[in-house]
């Protein structure tokens, strides 16, 4: 493992096009893989995640088996305390792989529900946009894979939200509308009857912002 910026750039490039050229060891691409993990600086991270979604894209069984993998490293990074926690990184890997392999994470919902909470309390932005973008992506695995789950999955953030609104922060009530238009794009028709309340909390909780 290089502490190099530039190796690792190279490195998961050799990687995701070993991949696709088809390279049948994937044990050993994934091996090299993990060793980039987790980044810190925005564009690396955005870099590795966007590269975690090209190996994990259409998912054979090795595939599967490692995108469970990556969902657990972001849920141990999320959990981590201080200077080892990588929040960004975090976000950033449940972003993609909720885009790119929808079919393994959707299952993991249990385990989104126990790590949400750290990922919309941290004060980056870029933090906050990452995450909003990665339920949006759930949201539509969710839809496409396990429709029966998806009031139990929506009555969750229904409990979020408000949380948020009420929190008393302009960032966390930014994150709250963002995450209600990417739930309600999705997801109209379970939306549409409580659409009076929502409206009523927005303007209880925005009205002097």
């Amino acid at each position: 493992k290089s502490g190099k910026e530039n190796d690792v750039i190279r490195s998961a490039i050799g990687v995701v096009a070993l991949y696709e050229f088809g390279y049948n060891d994937f044990n050993q691409l994934s091996s090299i893989f993990d060793r980039l993990l987790p980044q810190k600086k925005l564009e690396y991270v955005k870099f590795t995640s966007w590269c975690a979604g090209q190996l994990t894209h259409h998912p054979t069984v090795e595939q599967s088996r490692y995108a469970s993998l990556l969902f657990a490293r972001l849920t141990g990074w999320t959990r981590s305390k201080g200077r080892r926690n990588r929040n960004l990184a975090a976000a950033h890997l449940l972003d993609s792989l909720s885009l790119q392999c929808g079919m393994v994470v959707v299952v993991f919902f249990p385990a989104l529900q126990s790590i949400i909470w750290h990922l919309l309390s941290d004060t980056s932005l870029e933090v906050l946009k990452a995450t909003a973008s990665a339920i949006n992506n759930f949201t539509f695995s969710i839809i496409r894979y396990t429709r029966s789950d998806l009031n139990t999955y929506l009555d969750f953030f229904s409990q979020i939200i408000p949380s948020l609104l009420n929190y008393g922060e302009s960032t966390r009530k930014y994150t709250a509308l963002l995450l209600l238009r990417h739930l309600m794009t999705n997801a109209p028709d379970y939306y549409l009857p409580k659409f009076r309340n929502l409206y009523d909390l927005l303007i209880d909780t925005t009205y002097n912002e």
